[in-house]
């Protein structure tokens, strides 16, 4: 069956580019990217937190409930984890590596604690204990709960559900993947290392928190791979699983393979010479009772099975993993939740083989003899020295997440307003000093040594949370610091604006902070929030003629983009200049003819100059393509009103003020997986 779910699996990834390509090229026409929001299961997590359904949590519920009834085919045949596991292991293969799978009783039960913290834990705390911690407020008619600084440092933000809304088309559908570099050596981790240290599907058995949710269904399934009387127990299935389950012995004892890790792949039935493993109908695992009859299955249902390590060793492995992942976890803004997963189960396996080969006499791991007779061969003493590195590593990667955990626990129990901090004369209390400096001080430890911390590098989030607190603390030249390293970073619109109110707050001249901004915006010219707080400052300041020079950079930069464009003719307009405006939209829509924004900006120009009709015209066809996005609507209103039709006008206008009203308390969803 190989061949025929290696063409299934490719058929899947075809489509997984196909999703990819046609996102990447839609927006031809209007500049707006968008697609079916993207299908994996994480996404889930965003509709039972913030009632988003999207094509994720369909997704998600359509396997389970195939679960149920037929399995973990969907595992087997559809899931581009499995496929790199599969094709890691079958290039393995070729170079004559058979990777052997760790077996551990308590490891088994992570991916059920990854399912229950990314899709139960988030309702838990909202239904459950925000209600019991926190100070109820309603508000718009939906019941906020308001928790103290401590809490609130330990629950994070609780938002209350408004109910559910369809969100299948998203235009950010990359915000919930890792960038580039990450996903490489992720899809390296959970594929080549999880197979080679852990066994083919590795990270299926110790790391896929779907598989928490997978498994018991799969118990519960009728389909499964049962045994007819032509078995004669020559073990080709189990020799060709790369499921890990012992497929003859379950056979033998059952009748079926009731191990829940059994992902229906039907490599033995394909390889059985007698024919005697079909796929079919019958009682459930859950259901089914150990053959009588035999004396190799009379006490099959107390067998204990196999493991690799003592009782011992588990709950050390399970400690192990535990202060693993938490030490991975966010790594340098890097490393997302199941990427920690994988390096902590990796970890585990190599720090376990390290304190057997120090014990034992005769140790193998994958592929290689680390101690033989007592005596350490050259491969030991090379993995010695890879389990000492990944110890350090480990411990540095603890000290630094629980320096960083502990200075964003003292920030987030600070109840310091940041209007208050960012005002004229602000002088800090010393409790609250002092409580921001111990917070630096923390962030400075999980920083780069260079810095005075413990880790290679100082990341954006240390560098963004310092620039506040030292805010807090009335540090401005170190704030000013720390903002100046995180724009070089990752720049952002925000970041470059605190930047200018702390150059002010310093007594900076207001023709510097003017040369910041310019400097900004000329070295990413995708911060269209600070070219347009920058042109109101020097048109503010009389020097309007190096606004427009700032959009004309801009424009000659990326000619294309329609904030760029929208922002130079909205400042125009504001300027006089209706005719340099018309031309700059004429040249947007040359390129992005069905643009929304574009179109919009030239209805509401086309009613300031009394063409009413025309603007209708200008509108219509985004009116009818887009009906709900916020500028067309804005502009559908001064429209209506200009032709007279005020009631009409009135409603829209009305509908506007409400979904402004909830979005002011609604947050943006953010994944719990993500860095």
């Amino acid at each position: 069956m190989g061949v025929w779910r290696a063409a299934v699996l490719v058929l899947v990834h075809v489509l997984i580019g196909l999703h990819v390509a046609q996102w990447i090229v839609s927006g031809m026409s209007d500049g707006v990217r968008e697609t079916i929001s993207p299908i994996e299961p994480s996404e889930a997590m965003l509709t039972l937190e913030h009632g988003r359904v999207n094509a994720g949590f369909v997704i998600f519920v359509l396997a389970i409930i195939s679960t149920l009834i037929m399995g973990r085919f969907f595992c087997g045949w559809a899931c581009h984890v499995v496929a790199l596991q599969d094709l890691c292991a079958h290039l393995m293969h070729r170079v004559g590596l058979h990777p052997k799978p760790f077996r551990s009783r308590l490891l088994l039960w992570v991916p059920l604690g990854l399912a229950l913290y990314m899709f139960v834990w988030p309702t838990v705390r909202r239904e459950v204990i925000a209600p019991v911690v926190g100070v109820a407020e309603v508000i718009d008619g939906v019941t906020h709960y308001t928790l103290d600084g401590t809490w609130r440092a330990l629950l994070g933000e609780v938002h209350p559900l408004r109910g559910f809304n369809s969100a299948f088309v998203v235009s950010d559908f990359w915000a919930t993947f890792p960038p580039w570099y990450v996903a490489v050596p992720f899809l390296f981790v959970c594929g080549f290392a999880c197979v080679y240290f852990l066994g083919a599907k590795g990270f299926c058995t110790y790391g896929c928190p779907y598989g928490g949710f997978f498994a018991p269904a799969d118990r519960l399934a009728p389909v499964r791979i049962r045994v007819t009387e032509a078995c004669n127990q020559c073990g080709h299935c189990t020799a060709v699983c790369t499921s890990n389950v012992r497929v003859s012995e379950e056979v033998r004892d059952y009748g079926s393979v009731v191990d829940p890790g059994c992902m229906k792949c039907l490599d033995c039935v394909s390889a059985c010479p007698n024919d005697a493993l079909y796929v079919g109908l019958g009682a459930p695992a859950v259901m089914t009772k150990p053959r009588a009859g035999n004396r190799a299955s009379e006490s099959a249902g107390k067998r204990a099975r196999r493991y690799d390590l003592t009782w011992r060793e588990e709950f050390a492995a399970a400690a192990c993993f535990m202060v693993m992942l938490v030490a991975f976890r966010g790594l340098y803004d890097m490393v997302p939740l199941l990427m920690a997963v994988g390096l902590a189960a990796c970890g585990t396996f190599v720090l376990f083989k390290a304190w057997r080969t120090l014990r034992d006499a005769n140790v193998r791991a994958p592929f290689r003899q680390l101690k033989l007779n007592g005596r350490l061969t050259g491969a030991g003493v090379v993995f010695l020295c890879v389990a000492a590195g990944v110890a350090v590593l480990t411990a540095q990667g603890l000290t630094m997440s629980l320096a960083e955990s502990h200075g964003a626990f003292i920030e987030n129990t600070m109840e310091v307003p940041r209007e208050r901090v960012l005002a004229p004369g602000y002088v800090p209390e010393p409790a609250v000093k002092e409580q921001a400096e111990r917070a630096i001080a923390s962030l400075r430890l999980a920083g780069s040594m260079g810095e005075g911390g413990v880790g290679f590098a100082t990341t954006f989030t240390q560098r963004v949370r310092m620039a506040w607190l030292a805010c807090v603390a009335g540090d401005l030249a170190m704030a000013e610091g720390q903002l100046r390293r995180a724009i070089n970073a990752r720049p952002r619109d925000d970041l470059v604006l605190d930047l200018a109110r702390v150059m002010e707050l310093r007594g900076v001249a207001a023709a510097d902070v003017d040369a910041m901004l310019a400097q900004a915006v000329d070295a990413f010219p995708s911060l269209e929030g600070v070219r347009q707080f920058a042109t109101r400052r020097l048109v503010a300041a009389g020097r309007a003629a190096e606004a427009r020079q700032m959009y004309e950079r801009a424009i000659a930069v990326q000619p294309g983009d329609v904030a760029t464009l929208r922002g130079a003719a909205g400042m125009h307009a504001a300027l006089g200049d209706g005719g340099r405006a018309w031309e700059i939209i004429e040249s947007g829509l040359s390129r992005r003819p069905l643009s929304p924004g574009l179109r919009a900006d030239a209805a509401l120009l086309l009613v300031s100059r009394g063409e009413a009709e025309r603007a209708a015209e200008m509108l219509g066809p985004v009116l009818e393509r887009r009906p709900r996005d916020r500028d067309v609507r804005t502009a559908h209103a001064a429209v209506l009103r200009a032709r007279g039709k005020v009631e009409e006008a009135r409603a829209v206008e009305e509908e506007l003020a409400r979904e402004r009203a909830r979005r002011s308390t609604r947050p943006e969803p953010k994944l719990q997986n993500q860095p």
